[in-house]
C-alpha cells in the first residue's frame, strides 16, 4: 500500500526521482566539468604546435595513473600506445600522430569519462623524399622484372596512376613504357619495341595509352598504342598522318567520350596544336580543338583538360595555363605571364583543381595559387623534372630524370 505525503505525491515517485537523479550524476556523462567532476579535462599542450613524431606535454586533471590505458587524440586521430610515453594524473607526454591535422587534444578514460573541447593542436606537415623506384644517377634496361631499387630508367619522363594505384612511366631513355606490378613488387614493359615513345593518357575505363611518331620526312604519321586495363601488354590501335606536317607528339590525355587527346609540335618547332583522335576511323574525322600555341604539357582532372603552353609574342612568349571544359571544349584562362623560367615545362600534376608545374630551369616544383601566381610547392631541387602525379593519399611521384630514378614526396 502506497504511502501519501504532503502535497499528495506517493513515496514511490519520490523514489524514482531520487534513482533518476543519482544515475544523471554519477553516470558522467560529459556535458561541462560540473556535470562530471571526475571526467579528465586538458588544460594546455604544450608545445601547441609541431610535427609527426614531435614529443608533446598535456596537462589538466583528472588523467588515469594508468597512464598507457587512457586514449589520447589529435584532431581525432588516436595516439599508438607505444606513443605514450608517460604519465600521471596531471600531465601525459606522448608523440604527435602521423598525418593528424589541426585541432583539439581529448582524453578519454572509458566511454564515459573523456574530455571535450580543449586547447587546439597546430599540425605542421613535412614534406619527407624518398627514392621509389631506381638507382639515382646510373641508368638501366632490364630485361626482365627486377627490385624497385635497381637500376632500371634512363631519363624517366611522363608518369601516371591508373584507378588500382598503377604507376606507369614513360621511360624515354629506353625507348619504353613500364608499369608497376603489385604482385612482383616491380616494373613490368608493356610496351613492343618503340621508336621515341611519347605521352601517356588514361580513360575513365583505365586503359592506357601512349603514342610514337615517325621519322623521316613529312607528312609524319602518329601511331597510339593502347594497353587494357588489368593487362601488361600492348597493341597499336590507330596510325594515323599528322595535319599541318606536325612534326611530333610531345603529350597526351583522354576525355570523357574515351577519346585520346594528342599534343602536336609542328615542323617548325615554333606551335603546334591539340588533336583529337577517334580510336577507330570510322568514328570520324580527327578534329583541332587548339592550334596555334607551343602545347608543353596536358593533364586531365574529372572531365577538364589542363594545358600549359607558350603563345609568340614578337621576340618573346607568354606563359599560360588554361583549363578546356571536354565536353564542350570551351577553355578558360587559369593563369597568364606565367613565369617559370623555361621554355621545356614538360611536367604537369592537377591534385584538388589546384595545378602543379614542374620547373626545367630552377628543378623545382611550383603550384598555381588563387591569385594566380607561382608559388615554391618543395624547397626541394631535383635534378631534371621528366614527370610527376599525386597518389589518392596525396603523395606526389617525381621522375628525375637526369639521375634515371623516380621520388616519391609523402606529406607527413
Amino acid at each position: 500500500m502506497k504511502t501519501k505525503l504532503p502535497g499528495g505525491y506517493s513515496f514511490i515517485f519520490i523514489f524514482c526521482i531520487s534513482s533518476f537523479l543519482f544515475l544523471s550524476v554519477f553516470s558522467c556523462k560529459k556535458k561541462s566539468d560540473d556535470d562530471c567532476p571526475v571526467c579528465p579535462v586538458v588544460n594546455s599542450v604544450t608545445p601547441a604546435s609541431g610535427k609527426h613524431g614531435d614529443t608533446i606535454t598535456i596537462s589538466g586533471k583528472n588523467f588515469s595513473s594508468d597512464f598507457a590505458s587512457q586514449t589520447i587524440k589529435f584532431n581525432g586521430k588516436p595516439v599508438e600506445t607505444a606513443d605514450i610515453l608517460s604519465g600521471t594524473t596531471e600531465q601525459i607526454r606522448v608523440r604527435v600522430p602521423l598525418k593528424c591535422g589541426t585541432g583539439p587534444v581529448t582524453v578519454a578514460l572509458d566511454a564515459d569519462l573523456f574530455s571535450e573541447g580543449g586547447p587546439v593542436f597546430t599540425y605542421i606537415t613535412t614534406q619527407v623524399v624518398t627514392v621509389f623506384a631506381g638507382t639515382p644517377g646510373v641508368s638501366g634496361n632490364p630485361s626482365t622484372t627486377v627490385s624497385l631499387g635497381t637500376a632500371q630508367f634512363n631519363s624517366p619522363g611522363k608518369l601516371i596512376i591508373d584507378n588500382t594505384g598503377a604507376l606507369c612511366v614513360l621511360d624515354v631513355g629506353n625507348n619504353k613504357v613500364k608499369k608497376f606490378d603489385a604482385s612482383v613488387n616491380a616494373f613490368r614493359t608493356i610496351s613492343t619495341s618503340l621508336t621515341t615513345p611519347r605521352g601517356l593518357a588514361l580513360d575513365k575505363n583505365d586503359n592506357l595509352y601512349f603514342a610514337q611518331t615517325s621519322t623521316g620526312s613529312p607528312p609524319y604519321s602518329c601511331n597510339v598504342h593502347q594497353c587494357i586495363h588489368g593487362s601488361f601488354t600492348s597493341s597499336s590501335i590507330r596510325t594515323f598522318t599528322l595535319t599541318n606536317d606536325g612534326a611530333s607528339v610531345l603529350d597526351m590525355a583522354c576525355d570523357p567520350l574515351l577519346n585520346p587527346v594528342v599534343s602536336v609540335l609542328n615542323v617548325f618547332g615554333d606551335g603546334g596544336y591539340l588533336l583529337r583522335v577517334h580510336p577507330i576511323v570510322n568514328l570520324g574525322i580527327d578534329t583541332i580543338i587548339l592550334n596555334g600555341p607551343f602545347v608543353n604539357t596536358i593533364c586531365t582532372q574529372d572531365s577538364f583538360l589542363y594545358v600549359y603552353h607558350n603563345l609568340w609574342i614578337g621576340a618573346g612568349t607568354i606563359h599560360r595555363i588554361t583549363r578546356m571544359n571536354m565536353y564542350t571544349y570551351h577553355s578558360d584562362t587559369l593563369a597568364d605571364n606565367v613565369e617559370c623560367n623555361g621554355f621545356f615545362t614538360t611536367a604537369m600534376a592537377v591534385k584538388d583543381n589546384t595545378v602543379y608545374l614542374g620547373n626545367s630551369a630552377s628543378h623545382q616544383i611550383y603550384y598555381l595559387n588563387s591569385s594566380g601566381h607561382l608559388v615554391a610547392y618543395l624547397t626541394t631541387v631535383f635534378d631534371g623534372i621528366g614527370g610527376m602525379v599525386f597518389d589518392a593519399n596525396g603523395d606526389l611521384y617525381v621522375s628525375e630524370s637526369n639521375q634515371h630514378c623516380i621520388k616519391k614526396i609523402s606529406n607527413e
